[in-house]
């Protein structure tokens, strides 16, 4: 019998695709219950996500641990496709009840597009009666699979297999840990190390947590190495390669982030402030706003996103290519400001009903209406950050020095140079 307990005990986190499963697979068993009470349970489930967070263990898992119900795999590697699924129709068949898993299925039908046609006939039962199986499949990429696969009494259960979240890292690291018998693992998954890897997934986890043991050694690893490797592997480069970058541009890099950085504080009430870091492509600054998103947190993210740019044209009377990435997210964050309270909040000209239904008009004013909440940002953070030019050059040339600043060290350069 099906316990939550040890259903995919194996697996760490994803909460919300666990307990889907679990459920549908029990409605399953118990179909001939739900069926007498003219209740229809679904006969396909697709797991969708993008790659590295869980489909293809989930799918492991349940072959290798779901024991009281029997389970056939379907090798999509299998040079003869159709003749293979075909045959494991006919045997599962012969059970009252089974599942079968198909992982990957989008590359599946990539490679052989008649497969559909074989799952649909199947799934509807045109060959032969299909209520004895349960077919769970997993897919990358679900814009491959035909909406006619997709549809009612098909494939009809979909779960999203999302990233992990912060609580998620949090216990697969300590579970990469205890498996590799290394110690303090509470003071070593601080939460510095949990905020760089919360945008990653579980294979990222896991690569950069080989990556640390092997480049400092098991018996030297801590959570300063760890973030080392996560970097690292994020950007793909050579720890030596740094190093031979221009320094004059590294550091106009590091002036770059510290501007972010600098415009950010002056609302750290309203931050939970993460890490800086800076590469041979750039630099990376990461705060997550305390509140949900609203106009107040719009108008803090244009002039955080404006930082950049502004502290490298007070330092070197220029703006650097990598600010159009900044420049494009303050647009579209001044536009959403606009669709969400309407433009006449921020310009005030005569609005009649005949201008007001005139599309050439009302775009007019928005334009003007954007131009206004950029124009009036840029002048808090220009003068904001020429009070503060100091502390933007002491944690730049920290960060030059470290190449990673965690919130602690930003918080203690502040420390010796005040917010002012």
């Amino acid at each position: 019998m099906l316990s939550k307990e040890t259903f995919l005990s194996n697996v760490i986190g994803l909460d919300y695709a666990r307990e889907e499963l679990f459920n549908t697979i029990n409605w399953f068993k118990n179909s001939e219950k739900y069926e007498a009470q003219g209740i229809e349970v679904p006969r396909g489930i697709l797991l969708y996500g993008d790659p590295g967070n869980g489909k293809s263990l989930i799918i492991r898992e349940i072959n290798k641990n779901l024991n009281d119900i029997p389970c056939f795999y379907f090798d999509n590697s299998t040079t003869a496709p159709i003749g293979t699924l075909n045959q494991l129709f006919k045997e599962a068949r012969k059970y009252s009840k089974c599942i079968i898993t198909i992982d990957e299925i989008d590359l599946l039908v990539d490679k052989e597009p008649k497969i559909i046609r074989l799952l649909q006939e199947n799934l509807d039962g045109v060959k032969t009666e299909s209520k004895n199986f349960l077919l769970l499949c997993a897919c990358n990429y679900m814009r491959k699979l035909p909406d006619s696969l997709l549809r009612k009494g098909r494939i009809d259960k979909l779960i999203q297999v999302d990233e992990p979240s912060k609580e998620d890292i949090r216990k697969y690291l300590n579970y990469l840990l205890e498996k590799a018998n290394i110690d303090n693992r509470e003071e070593m998954i601080d939460q510095e190390v949990v905020n760089v890897f919360s945008s990653k997934r579980f294979v990222d986890v896991k690569a950069a947590f080989n990556d640390a043991c092997l480049r400092f050694g098991k018996e030297n690893i801590n959570s300063y190495n760890l973030i080392q490797s996560a970097l690292l592997l994020e950007e793909n480069i050579s720890p030596n390669l740094l190093e031979n970058m221009d320094k004059n541009e590294l550091y106009k890099n590091c002036i770059h982030e510290a501007g972010h950085c600098v415009v950010s504080l002056k609302y750290r009430e309203q931050l939970d402030i993460n890490s800086l870091r800076v590469n041979n492509g750039g630099g990376y600054y990461r705060c997550n706003f305390l509140n949900q998103f609203d106009t107040n947190t719009h108008y803090l993210d244009i002039q955080i996103s404006l930082g950049g740019a502004i502290a490298q044209k007070l330092f070197f009377k220029h703006v650097g290519i990598g600010s159009n990435e900044d420049i494009s997210r303050v647009n579209i964050r001044a536009m959403e400001m606009i669709e969400s309270l309407g433009y006449k909040g921020f310009y005030n000209g005569k609005v009649t009903i005949e201008n007001f239904i005139d599309t050439d008009y009302l775009l007019t004013q928005k334009e003007k209406a954007r131009e206004r909440i950029i124009k009036t940002c840029t002048r808090k953070v220009y003068w904001h950050l020429l009070k503060n030019k100091k502390l933007v050059e002491a944690i730049a040339k920290e960060l030059l020095k470290k190449k990673y600043l965690t919130a602690r060290e930003i918080l203690e350069i502040e420390s010796r140079h005040p917010l002012r």
